[in-house]
C-alpha cells in the first residue's frame, strides 16, 4: 500500500515526538501536534498538512477524537512501545460530519 498522506497518532507527546524524530531522519516531511507546540506550530501543522506540505501529522491520540479529514491515505494509530501500530483506512478511522445541522 503507497500512502501518500498518513495520521499518526500516538498515546504519549513523548512518543509522537519519538516517532516524528524517527520519520524525520527517514527523509518524511512530518508535522507534529501535541499540547507542548504553541497554537501557531499546530495551525501551521495542521494547515501544511491539509496543503500537502506535511505527508505525515504525528499527533497525541487525544487530537483523534476531534477531526475529520478527507484525503488520507491511512491513519496509524500506535499503542505502545512494544506493541506494534495498526494502520487503518481512512473510511474506518476518520468519524463521518453530520449532514444537517442539529434541530433542538
Amino acid at each position: 500500500m503507497q500512502c501518500t498522506s498518513v495520521i499518526v497518532f500516538c498515546r504519549t507527546k513523548h512518543r509522537a515526538d519519538q516517532i516524528a524524530s524517527l520519520l524525520k531522519r527517514n527523509k518524511h516531511a512530518v508535522a507534529v501536534l501535541h499540547s507542548n507546540r504553541t497554537q501557531r506550530e499546530r495551525e501551521d501543522a495542521l494547515k501544511g498538512f491539509r496543503n500537502g506540505r506535511y505527508e505525515v501529522l504525528v499527533a497525541t491520540d487525544i487530537a483523534s477524537r476531534a477531526w475529520t479529514f478527507a484525503g488520507r491515505s491511512a491513519t496509524v494509530v500506535t499503542t505502545t512501545s512494544a506493541a506494534p501500530g495498526r494502520l487503518h483506512p481512512p473510511q474506518s478511522a476518520a468519524r463521518a460530519a453530520p449532514k444537517t445541522p442539529a434541530t433542538p
